[in-house]
């Protein structure tokens, strides 16, 4: 929770933080609260006045709690960054569809040969055979 006035709370169960943690996070102004602190807190609007924002991933229930005149829902720019792509991550997205649509091909080819040669395949065949496909095609990728 970040607050209009710059206080950011951190709810977290206090086993998963490491020393180093805690004190990149006391550096940084985040205080840490105990994940169960986190139904109290929003009852007692411990954020103080004005609206919260929230993503429309948040439970119903936060919403409830903190009263539909208090909040404001807004996409996650967490979300939002994630969704644009470095000019890295855009090349091997390319290259993986490229690679799986080979191996989409060539089982769609295995799969047309065995029809017609009369043989029956079941769905546990024909998923374990395109596995196979797929990791052939990442093997010779990797060559």
């Amino acid at each position: 929770m970040i607050s209009v006035d710059g206080k950011t709370t951190l709810f977290i169960e206090g086993g998963k933080v490491t020393p180093e943690v805690s004190d990149y996070l006391k550096e940084g102004g985040v205080s840490c609260k105990e994940y169960s602190e986190v139904w109290t807190y929003l009852r007692q609007k411990g954020w103080g006045e004005g609206k919260v924002i929230i993503s429309p991933e948040t439970p119903y229930a936060v919403s409830l709690i903190i009263g539909s005149h208090r909040y404001a829902v807004l996409p996650s720019y967490i979300e939002e960054s994630k969704a644009v792509k470095n000019p890295v991550e855009l090349h091997g997205m390319r290259t993986a569809y490229i690679r799986d649509g080979i191996a989409m091909v060539r089982w769609l080819a295995w799969l047309d040969q065995k029809f017609a040669s009369g043989y029956e395949i079941s769905e546990w065949e024909g998923s374990d055979r395109l596995n196979a496909f797929r990791e052939n095609e990442l093997k010779e990728g990797d060559e």
